[in-house]
């Protein structure tokens, strides 16, 4: 099965439900950055109209925790 992640919102719910026996380092980085952008998304926009700002962002913030 493949699931289109749009923006964040969307790909914050992927992880959540993702299951805890296949978690490991690279489900902890993009959680984290997750939960990174989402502290810092002051505004409360975790969609935008296309989609494209956050997931530019939340790409960065996964490179930022990856670090």
């Amino acid at each position: 099965m493949v699931e289109e992640i749009e923006c964040l919102a969307d790909a914050f719910e992927f992880l959540q439900e993702w299951p805890n026996n296949r978690r490991g380092p690279i489900f902890d980085t993009a959680f984290r950055a997750c939960q990174r952008e989402i502290g810092q998304n002051s505004r409360g926009r975790l969609c935008s109209y296309d989609g494209t700002e956050n997931r530019s962002r939340w790409r960065d913030g996964v490179t930022d925790v990856a670090a």
